[in-house]
């Protein structure tokens, strides 16, 4: 059993250990036939040679000592940090450095723990197989083992092992792969492991940890002043400070007066960014290398996604010079070389490909003319309860940031309803959040009931910049810190400062309709939903400017769906009672 000193491989070693059952044995009256367990815990990144605060290897194999201990396992610890180094870290430095976006968790999928570990539990240890916590499932035909999503499609796991190889399979188990999380973790009290339930769940990579992301990479990475160009006009924009710290799709942080723009294409031999309106971000077609296939397919009809949790898009794919050329039934936002398109069947996983590159339209004016012409449908919602409403202590307790007042536990399941009921068959792709707790709570919920990977912050959505709204003094952008208490994943901060403080109330109605318009246009034609504050939702009211211009109160978990024809079409409300609010859904 590979163990990790998280609750998904703690409840899957529970379950293969409680697994079995009681048979007539001529040896004795009775007999329990089930799995010898074994865990191992797989020591990959030397903390101790980086002097790292940020990988706690000693501390996780400590949690899978206490866990094989409490559930009656063996454990035993293995060392593979030079060949992590050799497989995954290296290519992602190489990678990055030659201008690609790798993808270090399906390499380490392929390479590490269903590769060399693999292979040294199966041969070295003589295990009949491997067990893993993987969010996905297997099933058998004549044709093979089938690669399946897991029952929880929000934490399925499967774009992730797409390049594992059938043979590994073949002997490879997911015991947790048909419950969703919360079963997993209620599995975990239930059986005395409160302790590994209540951890942390770990996010991204051990070898980066809670660290920022650039400051790891600079670490290792020595980037170059570079220019950055408009690919529209060749005129020079501005500076960068090395390729290798941006990727495809990423904001540069500059803007052409007619909003932001964003990095388009690169070229590393001149150590040049090409920057550039989103629409121009948007590819129908893609070209891979070699694909890995788990069995043969005869279908070349297929669905795919580019990025994990990322929406299915239906295509057709062909065999193209040493890998194969996919055409999509829709455009798709920000397709990075070096990253993986991963191909299903319905519940099935197929397989995946590296990107080579995403093919956009003969121009810029036909890229931005086909995919001008889609409906976008755009949420304003209001974050849910908050604590100091119902708790006035709360405040007291606060002083040093009185107006970053987390939800009530009523809030965060009122977002969640409500959000079920009213996002979960948009086909929401982001969700992008106001940097306030109260605000990235509610949008994590937003998450959880749509399956979008995690949220986006944008400081333009920002509570009002007024005393009014508890801000006795100029506030600060909630850091990592403050909400590591909380379950929220964010995988993009916004760099920019919080609005001016103080404001009029004019200029926070202006500030959140050019939020709302910026931020759409950012992610046309996608659909999105924006988590605010109550003037925010109130200000979307004001742009639908064929009806009257009534303003309702936008209570808790209030929310307004706006829609537009085109990227140029003018803002329609969904339905005449403009707000949607909880009581009126439920």
């Amino acid at each position: 059993m590979a163990m990790s000193g998280g609750v998904d491989s703690s409840v899957a070693a529970l379950l293969l250990k409680q697994k079995g059952s009681l048979v007539v044995c001529k040896y004795c009256y009775y007999c329990f036939i089930g799995y010898n367990v074994v865990g191992f815990y797989m020591n990959n990144w030397d903390a101790q040679e980086e002097n790292s605060q940020y990988c706690n290897v000693n501390n996780d194999f400590n949690d899978v000592k206490w866990v094989c201990q409490h559930i009656g396992i063996q454990y035993k610890q293995v060392n593979l940090i030079r060949h992590y180094w050799n497989e995954v870290f290296s290519y992602f430095i190489d990678g990055t450095n030659n201008g690609v976006t790798p993808n270090p968790d399906i390499m380490c999928n392929q390479r590490i723990k269903f590769g060399i570990f693999h292979s040294l539990i199966i041969n070295k240890y003589r295990m009949d197989a491997i067990a893993t916590g993987h969010y996905a499932q297997l099933s058998t035909n004549e044709q093979g083992v089938r690669l399946m999503k897991s029952a929880d499609h929000f934490k399925d796991q499967t774009y992730f092992l797409s390049t594992v190889s059938q043979s590994s399979l073949l002997n490879t188990l997911f015991p947790i792969g048909h419950l969703t999380k919360k079963e997993v973790k209620e599995i975990a009290i239930e059986n005395g492991l409160h302790r590994i339930a209540k951890k942390k769940e770990s996010m991204g990579l051990c070898f980066i940890g809670k660290r920022n992301n650039s400051n790891f990479m600079r670490e290792y990475i020595d980037g170059e002043e570079g220019l950055m160009i408009n690919i529209l006009t060749g005129e020079i924009m501005g500076k960068h400070n090395g390729h290798q710290y941006y990727t495809i799709g990423q904001r540069s942080g500059l803007g052409d007066g007619n909003g932001p723009l964003f990095v388009i294409n690169k070229d590393i031999n001149n150590n040049t960014l090409f920057i550039g309106p989103s629409h121009l971000l948007y590819s129908r077609e893609i070209v891979t290398s070699k694909p890995y296939w788990i069995r043969n397919i005869t279908s070349k009809v297929l669905q795919a996604r580019i990025r994990h949790q990322g929406e299915l898009v239906q295509c057709r794919i062909e065999d193209y010079e040493y890998g194969l050329r996919v055409f999509l039934s829709q455009p798709i936002r920000a397709v990075t070389p070096g990253q993986y398109i991963v191909f299903y069947s319905g519940e099935e996983c197929l397989g995946g490909a590296c990107i080579k590159n995403g093919v956009m339209a003969e121009s810029a004016n036909d890229s931005h003319s086909t995919v001008n012409e889609e409906k976008q449908h755009v949420f304003v919602m209001r974050h849910g309860e908050r604590l100091d409403s119902v708790d006035s202590t709360w405040l007291l307790n606060n002083r040093d940031r009185p107006y970053d007042t987390p939800l009530t536990g009523k809030g965060k399941v009122e977002a969640h309803q409500l959000s079920l009921k009213r996002y979960s068959d948009k086909n929401i792709v982001h969700v992008v959040s106001s940097p306030f707790t109260r605000c990235l709570q509610t949008a994590q919920e937003v998450c959880r009931a749509t399956g979008v990977t995690g949220i986006v912050t944008r400081n333009i959505l920002s509570e009002i910049m007024t005393r009014g709204a508890n801000m006795i003094k100029t506030p600060s952008v909630p850091s990592e810190s403050n909400i590591s208490n909380y379950d929220i994943n964010v995988i993009e901060f916004d760099t920019k400062p919080l609005p001016k403080y103080p404001e009029t109330i004019d200029e926070s109605i202006a500030r959140y309709k050019a939020a709302i318009q910026e931020i759409a246009d950012e992610y046309y034609p996608n659909n999105v939903v924006l988590v605010t504050h109550q003037y925010g939702v109130e200000t979307s009211m004001l742009l639908d400017t064929g009806g009257n211009n009534a303003v309702y109160e936008a209570s808790y978990c209030g929310n307004v769906e706006l829609i537009r024809e085109g990227r140029d079409g003018e803002w329609k409300y969904a339905s005449k009672d403009r707000v949607y609010k909880y009581d009126n859904v439920f």
